[in-house]
Formats: structure tokens, C-alpha cells, sequence
């Protein structure tokens, strides 16, 4: 007779990220444990599988549907929820996926190459920009020093190599 109340208050928690999921599965078990008629592999069942449906549904589902939806990483949308909960507790972590996707677009229209790489790496490798292209506006003359050595800086982290810091630290004073 509480499957009303006990569904909208589902509904309410599945809001809370990353554990309004677990408190909606755990609240009514105590009504499960305590109901004599219940077998015990019957409770071993309205845990398990609540519980399975939720994780699979929150993290796995959700997060490539969401992600696919605003052209975000599954594992940009965690990390942005990690960082924005962090920041600014929960309501951080609601408005983690709009402000991660407003970023991204934001760094996307930036014409500097350090924005869109970033947007590249928020949107994942199918969207990460080629640097080989970038390497021509190391040769342009149109391009500072301090635009040069942002190029060098995404060809090296691409390749793996992380030796720009060596080359801005011993950049002459000025040149930047």
C-alpha cells in the first residue's frame, strides 16, 4: 500500500546524483527485512535488483545517452560532476552536464588552439582536433611567441612528451 509513496520519493531522490539512486533502493528495505512472509532469498532479490537496475540505468545509460546528447565524453560528464560537487556541493553537481556543455561550446568558438583542444578533449577522441594542422602557425608569421609555444604545448601533450614546461622556463624575459 506504500508503493505510491515510496515511487514518488524514487522519483524525487533519483534527482540527488551519485546517491539519491542508493537511498531510493535502501529506504523501504526495512519494511522488506521486517515482513515475516518474505523468504530470504526473495530479500536477497528486492536488493539486488533494484540496486543492479539503478547502477546500470545511472551510470552506464544515462551517462552515454546524456553524453551523446550534448557531444560529451561519458568520463567528461563524471569528472565535471566530481569537480562541480566538489565546488559547489549538490546543486553542483545538477548543474555539472549544463556547465561542462556550455565550456565546451564556449572553447569550441575560441579561435586559440589550447580552447579547442580542451573542447576536443571534453567532447572525446572522435572530436579532438588534429594538431598537425596547427603546426603551420608555428612556421605563420602571424602568430606570437606566446601562440607558438601553446602549439608546441598540444603537439608535445599529444605525443606524450610533457618537456614544454623546460621550454617556458627558459624563455627570455619579455618574449611571452
Amino acid at each position: 500500500t506504500l508503493w505510491l509513496v515510496f515511487g514518488l520519493l524514487t522519483f524525487a531522490l533519483n534527482l540527488v546524483p551519485n546517491i539519491g539512486m542508493f537511498i531510493a533502493v535502501f529506504l523501504p528495505m526495512p519494511l522488506v527485512v521486517l515482513d515475516p512472509a518474505q523468504e530470504w532469498a526473495e530479500v536477497i532479490v528486492a536488493f539486488l535488483v533494484p540496486g543492479l537496475v539503478g547502477v546500470i540505468s545511472k551510470d552506464c545509460l544515462e551517462t552515454i545517452i546524456i553524453g551523446s546528447s550534448t557531444s560529451l565524453h561519458p568520463i567528461s560528464l563524471m569528472l565535471s560532476i566530481f569537480l562541480w560537487g566538489a565546488v559547489w556541493g549538490i546543486p553542483g553537481m545538477i548543474l555539472a552536464v549544463p556547465i561542462t556543455a556550455v565550456a565546451r561550446i564556449h572553447l569550441e568558438t575560441l579561435e586559440h588552439p589550447l580552447a579547442q583542444w580542451m573542447a576536443g578533449m571534453l567532447a572525446g577522441p572522435s572530436h579532438q582536433m588534429d594538431l598537425s594542422a596547427c603546426r603551420s602557425c608555428i612556421a605563420s608569421t602571424k602568430c606570437n611567441i606566446r601562440q607558438q609555444r601553446t602549439v608546441e604545448l598540444l603537439i608535445h601533450a599529444k605525443s606524450g612528451l610533457i618537456l614544454w614546461c623546460s621550454r617556458l622556463c627558459r624563455a627570455p624575459p619579455g618574449s611571452q
